[in-house]
C-alpha cells in the first residue's frame, strides 16, 4: 500500500515534535531555572515547617512546586541531603544533581539561606528540592569556611 505525501509529512511532524520536547526536556529540565527564579515568599525553617504540618492540604495547593527563600541552621548532612531546622521540625533539602552542580561543603551549625522548589509535606518532613545555596555562614569555632558570596 502505498502511503501519501500528507501521511508521511504528518508522520514526521510528530516524531520531529516528541525528539525536540525530549531534548528540550534533557538539557533545559525544570529546576534549570531555580536560580534565577523569583521567589514566592521568604521562610525560616520553623515557619515553613509549621506552614506545611499544620494543615497539610493548604501548603500543597499554595506553595507545592513554587520558588521558595528557605533559611535556618543545618542539623544534618548527607550524601543526598541535608536538614535545615531542630529538633523534629527538619526540612529535608536535595540538591540539584547534574554534572555542572557540585554539592556545596556544609557543616552541622552553618547558618545557610538557599532557594529551592517547595514539594511541601513527605512523611514528617517538609521538603525542599533543587536547592542552590545563595549564602552560607560557618559555625562558631569553624575554622577554613568563610561566608560565601
Amino acid at each position: 500500500m502505498k502511503r501519501s505525501y500528507l501521511h508521511s509529512t504528518l508522520l514526521y511532524l510528530v516524531v520531529g515534535l516528541l525528539a525536540g520536547s525530549l531534548l528540550i526536556r534533557i538539557f533545559l529540565p525544570p529546576y534549570y531555572f531555580v536560580k534565577r527564579a523569583v521567589p514566592v515568599k521568604a521562610f525560616s525553617a520553623h515557619e515553613l515547617y509549621q506552614a506545611v504540618t499544620a494543615v497539610p492540604s493548604i501548603p500543597s495547593d499554595t506553595l507545592a512546586g513554587k520558588v521558595i527563600l528557605l533559611q535556618g541552621l543545618v542539623s544534618a548532612v548527607s550524601q543526598d541531603y541535608i536538614l535545615i531546622g531542630k529538633d523534629h521540625e527538619t526540612i529535608r533539602c536535595t540538591f540539584r544533581k547534574t554534572i555542572y552542580d557540585r554539592k556545596p561543603d556544609l557543616r552541622i551549625g552553618a547558618e545557610i539561606v538557599l532557594k529551592g522548589l517547595c514539594q511541601c509535606q513527605y512523611m514528617n518532613q517538609a521538603v525542599v528540592s533543587q536547592c542552590v545555596v545563595l549564602n552560607r555562614k560557618s559555625p562558631a569555632g569553624a575554622e577554613g569556611d568563610s561566608p560565601k558570596k
